[in-house]
Formats: C-alpha cells, structure tokens, sequence
C-alpha cells in the first residue's frame, strides 16, 4: 500500500470539512475527481472549491520531474467568476460556500 501524492495549484477557497456538502456532492458525482471539488477524504480535514491552474499528477507512480507553469493572473476573476456561476448551478443550496474572494493557493494533497 502508498500514499498518492499531488501537488496542485488552485484558485478558490480552502474550507474545513462539511458533512452536509460532501453528502450532496456525492449525490451529483460518482467520485471526487472533477473540476469543482478537491475532498480530503482520507481524513475529513479540508475541502478545496475552485480552479485547479496545476496538477502534478499522481507522484506515487511518477517521476518528479521539474515543472514550470504560468499563470496569468489577469485571466483569475472571469475563472473565478464563471467557477461560482457553475457551482452555484450544481450545488444553490451550498452558494454561501463560494461567497468569499478566491485565494491564489498552492498545497500538497495525499490520498
């Protein structure tokens, strides 16, 4: 047994882990690998929703190798904009989740 290791870039709001959002989530999607949402789910300790702008991939079966990625930060408010639109649509009973300014962030994520 491993650990899958990425390490992402995303544009959007970090939140502590929500009982009620993850049971809906689960009622629209089969798993939690979409766009919209990053679970920690391994132990309940966050919720990522937002714009992933970087994706290592999985580490636990690649090679680290180094990468560099541009993000130009003039094209983050329409992303952001069209993000809470899209899961506003998905999830309106969730909308306040999405209200708070979206946060340039970069974090490693175990599963």
């Amino acid at each position: 047994m491993g650990i899958s290791t990425h390490y992402y870039t995303f544009h959007g709001v970090m939140l502590p882990w929500n009982d009620e959002f993850t049971e809906a989530y689960d009622e629209v999607y089969d798993d939690d690998d979409t766009p919209l949402v990053l679970l920690e789910s391994m132990c309940g300790a966050y919720i990522v929703l937002g714009n992933a702008l970087y994706d290592s991939g999985d580490l636990r079966w690649s090679e680290v190798k180094d990468t560099f990625v541009e993000i130009d930060l003039d094209t983050l408010p329409a992303l952001e904009s069209k993000y809470k639109q899209e899961f506003i649509a998905k999830f309106p009973e969730f909308a306040s989740l999405v209200e708070q300014p979206f946060k340039l962030m970069t974090f490693v994520h175990y599963s």
